[in-house]
């Protein structure tokens, strides 16, 4: 978001999520392989999510795009691995 608000100005550009979903939960353990007593359970949550960027910046035609992306979390919280995953996806769809 910095990078874009360099390049198009801060009122230049705007982001819309479109649409956001759980695709996976599941209990898993988590921290070092290979050591059981290295490890803890914990929680592995994926999203997907589809997020619109319009630029408006330099008065032309408005451009608009759309992408895809997955995110990941994994935490001993469910609700921080669900936060992480979330922000992952739509990071990764801008």
């Amino acid at each position: 978001m910095a990078e874009a608000n360099r390049i198009f100005g801060f009122d230049g550009w705007q982001r819309q999520t479109i649409a956001v979903r759980c695709v996976a939960q599941a209990e898993r353990l988590i921290g070092a392989r290979g050591t059981s007593r290295d490890q803890k359970p914990g929680w592995g949550v994926t999203y997907t999510a589809r997020v619109r960027v319009t630029v408006t910046a330099g008065g032309l035609t408005p451009l608009v795009r759309e992408g895809s992306g997955a995110g990941h979390g994994i935490d001993v919280d469910l609700g921080q691995a669900h936060e992480s995953a979330l922000k992952e996806a739509e990071t990764d769809a801008m």
